[in-house]
């Protein structure tokens, strides 16, 4: 699949999230939580190294997922996510989560 190509070709993966805006849309700001996930790099990687990477790319995209999945002040979200998550994402606002 995409990660054994990505380890492969040495490229680096570039994880990206998108979320349902009905429950994070805020009307009275016209604001769409936004913010980026750091590219991982696979210089270096090998097959064996697939699973691991994998598993990196889910956490950090399940981090970014709940970070923008956080419902507007005064609203609930229900994004159904599961999982404990780990990984870096930054934030709009500059806020970084692991």
């Amino acid at each position: 699949g995409a990660f054994h190509l990505a380890v492969q070709a040495q490229i680096a993966v570039v994880p990206v999230v998108f979320a349902s805006y009905e429950a994070v849309y805020d009307s009275s700001t016209k604001f769409f939580p936004g913010g980026t996930i750091t590219p991982i790099p696979t210089k270096g990687m090998t097959a064996d190294d697939v699973d691991e990477l994998t598993e990196l790319v889910y956490r950090r995209m399940l981090t970014a997922l709940r970070g923008i999945s956080a419902p507007p002040a005064g609203r609930a979200a229900d994004v159904g996510v599961e999982g404990n998550g780990s990984g870096a994402a930054t934030a709009q606002n500059g806020t970084k989560a692991e």
